[in-house]
């Protein structure tokens, strides 16, 4: 549960953008409903796609072993025959965990407090700190200054960009990386995402297809005892249930985008949950084999520029639900596997 703390800090970002950049402050109710909705929406994907992302066994997450391992060692579960069979090891797994704890905690001051050009060393600027041109190449900016964002969006042009104040202000200076990661890159990943799909997993996506009959007829409260259960023979979480959740959640994002007015519509978040519940089994397939994560958030600002053009709240909530709620869901699905190499039963992870 203590995982579910970081899960939120990608909302809260979307949220300070809107009120440090923007200057739109919608008030607590809206944060409170906005992020619980859209952690509920990766939850329901993690749920509803189960059955396809967790429970086959060829579907590891590389990313959950080293947890795994971590949890079976400070509860100190089945580690006499490890001592026993392994003895080449002079401490124990928890004096050893202990230790590197320490280590660790002491050594992050250093480059996060003490001394941060050890985690990133700008030397062109130490050399030349008062040069205009040193410090434009390197802080990307042309004027050597912050880009200013309330100078062209802002309450006064109802949140909506401003391209006669854009061109008379400046441009926005991106580095030739950061372009090509996160443009160029980012769409032959996706090509290439739906390629995979298509040539490799095709069977394994119809065969879920044609599950989903069945998995929703066993979802039945009368039905549930004979057909929801998983390979080790506990009762599933009845897919009903997910899809309650589900509903309850776009509920409360279409109140908060609509009472709050962000310029999103009810039909945006209905867009954006569209194309999570479309992009999510091929993510959660690649992540779950290769522990790496595939961005779509590009796709969906791009997306919401065309369908919202000019309106910026309308396409940072679009990549809110669109996007983030992915990541959330590769995360809860995540720990559903957690739990099911811990042989929990998917009730109490519900």
């Amino acid at each position: 549960m203590s995982n579910l703390s970081i899960y939120v800090r990608l909302g809260a970002d979307v949220l300070t953008e809107q009120q440090m950049f923007y200057g739109y402050k919608a008030g607590w109710g809206f944060q409170i409903l906005i992020t619980f909705s859209t952690f509920l929406i990766g939850f329901c994907l993690a749920g509803l796609f189960r059955a396809i992302v967790v429970v086959p066994q060829e579907l590891i997450w590389p990313g959950v072993l080293g947890v795994t391992a971590l949890t079976t060692t400070l509860h100190h579960a089945n580690q006499e025959h490890v001592q026993v069979r392994y003895n080449t090891w002079k401490i124990s797994r928890s004096a050893f965990f202990a230790m590197a704890f320490c280590i660790s905690f002491c050594w992050y001051w250093f480059p996060d407090f003490i001394f941060p050009a050890l985690s990133f060393f700008s030397f062109p600027c130490w050399i030349k700190p008062e040069s205009k041109v040193v410090n434009q190449i390197f802080v990307f900016d042309n004027a050597g200054k912050t880009y200013k964002v309330k100078r062209i969006v802002n309450a006064a042009s109802g949140y909506k960009l401003d391209i006669k104040k854009y061109l008379a202000y400046s441009p926005v200076y991106m580095p030739v990386t950061y372009a090509l990661n996160m443009f160029g890159l980012s769409f032959a990943t996706l090509s290439a995402l739906l390629v995979w799909v298509v040539l490799e997993r095709r069977r394994v996506m119809a065969d879920a297809v044609q599950r989903v009959p069945r998995l929703v007829f066993g979802s039945l409260p009368s039905r549930c005892r004979a057909y929801s259960e998983d390979e080790k023979g506990d009762p599933d979480v009845p897919l009903w249930w997910y899809l309650v959740v589900c509903l309850l959640a776009l509920f409360m994002s279409m109140f908060a985008i609509e009472w709050w007015n962000v310029e999103l519509r009810w039909y945006g978040v209905l867009l954006a949950c569209t194309v999570a519940l479309v992009f999510y089994p091929p993510l959660a397939l690649v992540y779950a084999t290769s522990n790496l994560k595939i961005n779509i958030d590009i796709f969906c600002r791009i997306v919401a520029g065309f369908v919202f053009e000019g309106k910026v709240l309308a396409n940072i909530w679009f990549f809110d639900i669109g996007y983030i709620t992915t990541i959330k869901g590769l995360y809860f699905a995540q720990d559903m596997k957690l739990a099911y190499y811990c042989h929990a039963s998917p009730f109490p992870s519900y």
